[in-house]
């Protein structure tokens, strides 16, 4: 059966606002990105135990993304504890952790690729896709929205 849902623009736009000596110094900052058909949006529960929030392949999987068609990815943390971020690539050696304090968000634009060395020569890392994210925190628990956009 072919789908019924037509692509639409999923417009992100990130807003500053600062007045300084009377002078504005914040901007508006827009991006449209076209061809969004598929959005993921729950709310999950981080706690002590590292847990997988979303996983990426090349080709359809059960339980995965599709790494080709992910255009968008936001997570904010609802709760009031510190969480981590841990962002895996698919050369299953490599990871980034970022903390995430309540109230905070983080974005991504792509996950193709998304880790990549400077140039081809570099010896810290050759490109690579981020295979999972998964979220945990130091003590208690802490409610996370997940927003994935994909075409």
């Amino acid at each position: 059966m072919a789908t019924t849902i037509a692509s639409a623009p999923l417009v992100v736009k990130i807003t500053e606002s600062c007045t300084l000596n009377g002078v504005q110094q914040g901007g508006t900052y827009t991006k449209t990105i076209s061809g969004i058909n598929e959005i993921s949006k729950r709310i999950v529960t981080a706690t002590t135990t590292l847990t997988t929030v979303a996983a990426f392949d090349a080709e359809v999987a059960a339980g995965t993304y599709i790494i080709a068609n992910v255009k968008y990815i936001r997570l904010t943390n609802l709760g009031s504890q510190v969480v981590t971020i841990q962002i895996n690539s698919s050369a299953a050696t490599e990871a980034a952790s970022f903390l995430l304090a309540a109230g905070q968000s983080f974005v991504l634009f792509d996950v193709d690729d998304a880790f990549g060395a400077a140039a081809a020569t570099s010896a810290l890392l050759a490109n690579a896709d981020i295979s999972s994210i998964q979220l945990d925190t130091d003590a208690s628990t802490s409610d996370v929205e997940v927003f994935i956009a994909s075409s």
